[in-house]
């Protein structure tokens, strides 16, 4: 029998989920977000770990995100698939660089959602090749963008990264004016600055650029 770990915070939905895999031979054990009920699931032979992407907060109200978890699983010797209610193709391509072989969907018909997981358990694919590289490429064109923009907001001010923070943000020239206690020539003027260093046309693209690098 097929050992699984099914790592979800959403109640209904794992309870479900793990009376499905378990009607069809699956030996599944679920809990809801890492921890050390987490840790004594991993405690013994791998087998599939089936990993929600959003995981609710931990006690200090940061975000659980499942593709945090799938390096470590990964390096334990377990075969590591993302769950997931909507298909976000960068988290998910992150996940496949962390070492996933791939997801399924939540909404997937039971038939279906059995098979991909009986196939990753017994160690098939479940992703087209042509699928993921493609998954991959854009993951490193993402990267290599990034890297531009971190390298043109190094160019910013700490001051004028201040005034960005809060363009992205939604804050007005005039808000960012009253709470710095500066005129709103002032702030024009940093924002001017910021829009040549950054090489854009306006404060939208600024703020656009600032939150792609987030």
């Amino acid at each position: 029998m097929h050992r699984v770990v099914l790592v979800d915070d959403h109640r209904l939905i794992a309870t479900t989920l793990t009376a499905s895999l378990r009607s069809a031979g699956l030996d599944v054990h679920w809990c809801a977000a890492p921890g050390p009920e987490l840790d004594a699931l991993l405690d013994g032979p791998p087998g599939l770990a089936l990993l929600d992407l959003d995981l609710g907060e931990d006690a200090d109200g940061g975000r659980l995100d499942g593709v945090d978890l799938v390096r470590p699983i990964a390096a334990g010797g377990w075969t590591v698939v993302m769950i997931t209610g909507a298909t976000d193709e960068e988290r998910l391509a992150d996940a496949l660089a962390e070492g996933a072989i791939g997801w399924v969907h939540k909404n997937a018909a039971f038939d279906d959602l059995v098979a991909v997981c009986t196939s990753a358990a017994e160690g098939e694919s479940i992703l087209p090749l042509g699928e993921r590289r493609r998954l991959l490429a854009r993951r490193r064109s993402r990267q290599a963008d990034r890297k531009v923009y971190e390298d043109l907001l190094d160019r910013l001010t700490p001051r004028e990264r201040e005034v960005l923070h809060a363009l992205s943000e939604g804050s007005h020239v005039a808000e960012i004016a009253s709470r710095s206690h500066v005129s709103v020539a002032t702030v024009r003027s940093q924002v001017q600055a910021i829009r040549e260093k950054l090489e854009v046309a306006s404060q939208l693209e600024a703020a656009a650029l600032y939150r792609a690098t987030r």
